[in-house]
């Protein structure tokens, strides 16, 4: 952890696609859910530097997360996050006012976000030098593999 090396054997993603049922495809394909399957001692390791990332994030409170972001706050989930949408509605709608609200789902928005954005909310937060290397590791040199009955590819 202190030379701020993700090991490259831990970085391997070995990609599994497991079928969807057939609810009639257009194109006459299978639909498949593709799920990538990571090495169990690398998980443990990004559980650890999670924790860490958390628990200096709470312990800096000038970081200032808001109050609003219901991610990477410890003890509060997404189910907060609804908890406080149903508040706010309520409290409109009981003194006889219309709430509205809206939704975005973004899909695969973790992987779809741009690495360099992350490495730069990191340096703006000022997430202490070693977690950042050990992020900027993790996040570089990944690959993934995978296997269709006699076959395997791989791709970096």
């Amino acid at each position: 952890m202190k030379e701020g090396v993700f090991p490259v054997c831990w970085k391997n993603a070995n990609l599994v696609l497991i079928p969807k049922e057939d609810k009639g495809s257009i194109t006459g394909l299978p639909k498949v859910r593709p799920i990538c399957l990571l090495d169990e001692v690398g998980k443990t390791f990004e559980r650890v530097i999670a924790d860490r990332l958390l628990d200096w994030l709470e312990s800096n409170a000038d970081v200032n997360l808001s109050a609003n972001q219901f991610g990477f706050h410890k003890q509060i989930s997404t189910c907060d996050g609804l908890t406080k949408v149903r508040a706010i509605t309520s409290s409109i709608v009981d003194v006889g006012g219309i709430a509205i609200a809206v939704a975005i789902d973004i899909e695969n928005a973790f992987n779809s976000l741009p690495w360099h954005t992350i490495r730069t909310a990191l340096s703006e937060k000022r997430i202490p030098d070693y977690l950042r290397r050990i992020i900027d590791s993790y996040l570089s040199e990944r690959s993934s593999s995978a296997t269709r009955k006699e076959n395997s590819s791989e791709r970096a």
